[in-house]
């Protein structure tokens, strides 16, 4: 039989187990799921977490709305980067319809913004296929 001293001892380091957890565990699942898209048992097999414990988690801290805030945000900020794309190749296109001298800083910026360019056109028909 086991006595009341090690039951409240045992119910005590389980609270603690279950502290240290959450300290080390939430932020990193809650990470994985919002900034990096995967699902709950992506997660769980990778942390080794019960899926219940990340459903209540994900309940809790409302990582559904982080989730669709940080798709948000993001979003503008690709839409912002291909107007700036698309500016800059107006630019150089006048300038080369009115036969100005094209600035040579016009045509380094294209060739460092275009590749970038090119992965976010990718990742958007990626997005649009799933």
């Amino acid at each position: 039989m086991v006595s009341i001293y090690t039951e409240k001892k045992y119910r005590k380091a389980k609270r603690r187990f279950i502290v240290n957890k959450i300290n080390l565990y939430f932020n990193e699942a809650e990470r994985l799921y919002v900034n990096d898209f995967l699902s709950i048992k992506e997660i769980s097999s990778r942390l080794k977490i019960c899926t219940k414990t990340l459903y209540r988690w994900r309940k809790i801290s409302d990582w559904k709305t982080k989730r669709s805030e940080f798709l948000k945000a993001r979003q503008g900020f690709h839409d912002e980067f291909c107007e700036f794309g698309r500016k800059l190749l107006f630019s150089i296109n006048n300038d080369f319809s009115s036969e100005e001298k094209i600035d040579p800083k016009k045509f380094y910026m294209l060739t460092k913004v275009f590749p970038m360019l090119m992965q976010i056109l990718k990742n958007k028909g990626e997005e649009r296929v799933d």
